[in-house]
């Protein structure tokens, strides 16, 4: 089976920009979370809803539910593991916006211990804002809570690797590289 990449981050931070990038130039086979967002299947809109929930519980400063967020990565691992099967040797990215370790942790048991996650970092708090039209202090509060998670992850999980976005897209994918 081949190697399975999962690149996170925020919105706008250049997952699907990744996961075309490894397609394009090393073979890869994507999957990308945003599809079922963007489906207007009614399944799909009520994991959408669910998932949407799930973010403004994170960013308001709440645990976000199991209940809201399980049904739509359950779905996005199971598009995950069919793309595998289907690609037999192949590598694959799967691309979505996983904020928590908690869903981290549902991913790595739902995929196998064997993915990577890759993060995209590097967005100012300002551009967060703009995508949220949250209160910074909230706002902050909530994204060092979320970087600090991600950081424990990281050092329990050492294949997972962090590359900041806010460089010129030569230098990103160049660290794509260097990381893969």
């Amino acid at each position: 089976m081949g190697r399975l990449v999962v690149v996170t981050g925020p919105s706008g931070a250049g997952k699907t920009t990744v996961g075309h990038y490894l397609t394009k130039n090393h073979g890869y086979q994507h999957v990308d979370g945003d599809e079922a967002i963007r489906s207007s299947d009614p399944v799909d809109v009520e994991r959408r809803n669910g998932m949407t929930k799930a973010w403004e519980q994170i960013w308001s400063g709440k645990p976000a539910e199991k209940k809201d967020w399980e049904p739509c990565l359950g779905a996005f691992a199971e598009r995950v593991q069919k793309k595998r099967g289907e690609s037999t040797g192949k590598d694959v990215v799967a691309t979505f916006a996983i904020y928590t370790v908690e869903q981290r942790d549902f991913l790595r048991e739902t995929l196998g211990s064997d993915l990577v996650f890759l993060e995209l970092d590097g967005r100012s708090m300002d551009q967060m804002l703009a995508g949220f039209g949250t209160d910074l202090e909230k706002m902050t509060q909530n994204w060092v809570r979320y970087q600090t998670g991600f950081e424990a992850a990281k050092a329990e999980e050492p294949q997972a690797h962090a590359v900041d976005v806010a460089k010129d897209p030569t230098s990103v994918f160049s660290e794509v590289r260097r990381l893969l």
